[in-house]
């Protein structure tokens, strides 16, 4: 494990000021404007970029899910307008 930590980059938890910059009036969620302080809990990330190859056995090895894979739940984007299923099925 120790090697591993070598390869990684700690940073620290911090608060900073956080918000979406409104282009050609698109309208933002609740969350995202105006700016407002977000504390971010330290975290360990790679030095280097994650290779598809190396991320692929990583979801293999664990089964991971990512963000992108869960259908979002209206519920957390109450401004929204439904949007119509894609091509995709999503």
């Amino acid at each position: 494990m120790l090697a591993a930590l070598i390869l990684l980059n700690f940073y620290r938890t911090g608060t900073f000021g956080h918000a979406v910059c409104s282009r050609r009036g698109v309208s933002h969620g609740p969350e995202e404007a105006p700016v407002h302080s977000v504390t971010v809990a330290g975290f360990w990330i790679d030095r280097t970029p994650v290779t598809n190859r190396e991320f692929r056995r990583f979801v293999e090895a664990t089964g991971y899910v990512t963000v992108a894979e869960i259908p979002p739940d209206p519920k957390d984007y109450p401004r929204r307008v439904a949007r119509a299923t894609t091509s995709y099925g999503i």
